[in-house]
């Protein structure tokens, strides 16, 4: 007489089989496919252009990747940042990750810092001031214009901050006279001043010049352009004072290489540019 058994453990282990036979499917029907971490790529691009929270999320997902050493570490890290439905991401990679990350991590992690790097190749100028150096050359030989930005602009602290400020003296002093055109950067205010808020106009004001007089100093004794960024709608009234500010400094008045930019698709975008048209009246020396 056979004797059935029916248990959560036999359960699991028909689950392990069953997704472990549909990894090996997906891992050799990837092996026939050539390109596939390049279609990804192209998935990744076409949903980071139209959905801008997800641009940030991926962005701050590539900034901590290289402190991830542990596979399963990383996919756990992955399955928080991105829900599966919202990542494109292979079949074989997104079983594994269902499963997660117990059925082939290293493989799984590996695919995961491949597609990361192609796709930071395609949204960033390099690691260090030699790759952006040279990124920045191969876009001047195409006629093109370049303004850079640092990542993991996010602080949350005054250190975070400071270190911040200290990457952007960096990269002015070491790309400044290597470069056949003046070297244009783009700063987010926020990132020189951890407390920043629109209900402590004044304070996140003092905050942000503090930190951000050195950079301008050194980008002007070196030619440098420097356009400060539109960041969240609610830290608008602030940057927009920082600006006025500085173009009525002692120091920075008769500037004309520093800018804003301005998110003109927003409603209060002709009131913005009405504001910096009177500022560049009553300043007299242009700016970008």
């Amino acid at each position: 007489m056979d004797t059935l058994h029916s248990t959560k453990s036999d359960n699991l282990e028909e689950q392990v089989q069953q997704i472990g036979r549909r990894l090996l499917d997906e891992a050799q029907k990837a092996a026939r496919e050539k390109g596939w971490a390049e279609q990804w790529l192209a998935a990744l691009l076409q949903r980071l252009n139209r959905d801008e929270a997800f641009r940030v999320t991926a962005l701050r997902f590539i900034d901590v990747l290289p402190n991830l050493n542990d596979d399963k570490e990383l996919i756990a890290l992955f399955r928080e940042y991105f829900a599966d439905e919202e990542f494109p991401i292979p079949a074989i990679g997104k079983l594994a990750i269902q499963a997660g990350g117990q059925l082939a991590p290293g493989a799984v992690a590996k695919s995961i810092r491949k597609v990361a790097a192609l796709l930071s190749r395609q949204l960033m100028g390099g690691a260090n001031a030699d790759e952006v150096l040279q990124t920045l050359q191969a876009l001047h030989a195409k006629g093109r214009s370049a303004t850079l930005d640092l990542l993991g602009e996010m602080t949350l602290s005054d250190r975070e901050a400071e270190t911040y400020q200290q990457a952007y003296i960096d990269l002015i002093d070491n790309l400044s006279g290597r470069m056949e055109q003046p070297l244009q950067l783009s700063i987010k205010l926020s990132s020189l001043h951890p407390r920043t808020s629109p209900d402590k106009i004044n304070s996140s004001v003092r905050g942000i010049l503090t930190r951000l007089a050195p950079i301008l100093r050194e980008a002007r004794r070196h030619h440098a352009g420097v356009t400060l960024d539109m960041e969240d709608y609610d830290k608008k009234p602030v940057i927009l004072q920082v600006f006025e500010e500085l173009l009525f400094s002692e120091e920075f008045r008769d500037w004309s290489d520093i800018g804003i930019a301005i998110q003109t698709y927003l409603r209060d975008a002709d009131r913005d540019i009405d504001q910096l048209i009177d500022l560049a009246r009553r300043r007299e020396t242009p700016f970008l």
